[in-house]
């Protein structure tokens, strides 16, 4: 039984990865890209307090997410390469 929901909210600001609300009863934090550690990652809100449940549902949504965005990105689906010219 799943007691989180993970909403799209939208593109960031690259435009080449999502980012996602995280829900349970209310606004928990957000999952998104973190280009340091390559993947992505929850942040959560001031004052969340998590069980080791939502806390797999969580880890395995930013697992599945990241090893998509990787797929993508090695099928050439996730980088678009953009050449401009002013000549």
């Amino acid at each position: 039984m799943s007691y989180l929901s993970f909403l799209f909210k939208t593109k960031s600001d690259s435009g080449l990865t999502d980012i996602w609300d995280v829900y349970g009863q209310e606004a928990l934090g957000a999952v998104s890209w973190y280009a340091p550690w390559r993947r992505y990652t929850y942040t959560s809100l001031a004052n969340i307090t998590l069980d080791p449940t939502c806390l797999r549902e969580i880890a395995d949504f930013c697992e599945t997410q990241t090893q998509a965005h990787k797929v993508r990105v090695r099928e050439g689906h996730g980088h678009q390469l953009r050449i401009t010219a002013d000549w």
